[in-house]
Order: structure tokens, then sequence, then C-alpha cells
């Protein structure tokens, strides 16, 4: 995976899966099966994986680059962008 590359959510990290009552996690169940643009890597400092960040304002009706989510990569797999 690269940035620029279409991967689309296949499910909701274990960790927030607990936070169902949260507006976060409301985010990623609307995510949940879309295509989206990697953004950007990340490995956070004591944290095992890469961390990848996908701009979801579409699911939101919102104007690009507003709203992130962070997901671990094996939430995501590689899509195409009109899947």
């Amino acid at each position: 995976m690269n940035i620029g590359d279409f991967v689309r959510l296949t499910r909701i990290p274990p960790k927030l899966a607990e936070l169902q009552d949260t507006e976060t996690h409301r985010l990623f169940e609307l995510s949940l099966g879309r295509p989206f643009p990697i953004a950007a890597f990340n490995v956070p400092a004591g944290f095992p994986i890469r961390m990848v960040e996908l701009h979801v304002d579409e699911v939101l009706g919102k104007a690009a680059c507003i709203h992130s989510i962070w997901v671990e990569e094996d939430c995501l797999e590689v899509a195409g962008p009109t899947e």
C-alpha cells in the first residue's frame, strides 16, 4: 500500500468496536466498505504497526480534508476508486 492507493475499510478495529456509542465509531461504520485514497502513514511511538490515514469527509457530506480516520492496515483491503 502506498499514499494515493485506494483502499476499502473492511472492519472496525476491535478496540474501537468496544466504543459503540461514540461519534468516532459512527464515522467508522459509515466508512465501512467504501473506497478511500490513502492520505498518509504513521507509526505512533510504542505502537507495533503502521497506521493509515483516510480522509472520510464524503461519508458526512463535508468538504475534503476536514475529517480523517487512522486505522490499522489489517482493517483495509486494496480497492479501485469506483468500486
